[in-house]
């Protein structure tokens, strides 16, 4: 969501996880 890898993105946005 910020400037995080994809993979803190995905713990801010868990619709990207599935």
């Amino acid at each position: 969501a910020h400037h995080f890898p994809l993979d803190l993105a995905a713990v801010e946005v868990p619709s990207t996880n599935g």
